[in-house]
């Protein structure tokens, strides 16, 4: 799930609001328009569950500063973005 700075209702919320698409070659995929993003720039992270106890991690299982991606004539490209891991899974427990 993706959670980010959406325009309302569809803000910040406690849990993520756009689920992830998985594609055929096993990557996933979301589709956002630019009316969906509150402003030039999206602030996002991803959730696994959609639940922010499954937020995104770096290597160190340490918090990650809120990922970006500016909105203008790259409508329509892909943004590729690794998830290193996530809070309460695997290798960072709480």
């Amino acid at each position: 799930f993706v959670a980010g700075s959406f325009k309302a209702p569809n803000d910040w919320k406690e849990n993520g609001i756009f689920e992830l698409k998985k594609r055929d070659d096993g990557k996933f995929y979301i589709d956002i328009t630019a009316e969906q993003v509150d402003g030039a720039t999206l602030n996002f992270k991803i959730q696994r569950n959609g639940l922010w106890q499954y937020v995104e991690k770096n290597e160190s299982c340490a918090e990650i500063d809120n990922r970006q991606i500016t909105i203008g004539d790259n409508l329509g490209e892909e943004f590729p973005i690794t998830i290193v891991a996530f809070r309460n899974t695997g290798t960072c427990p709480d």
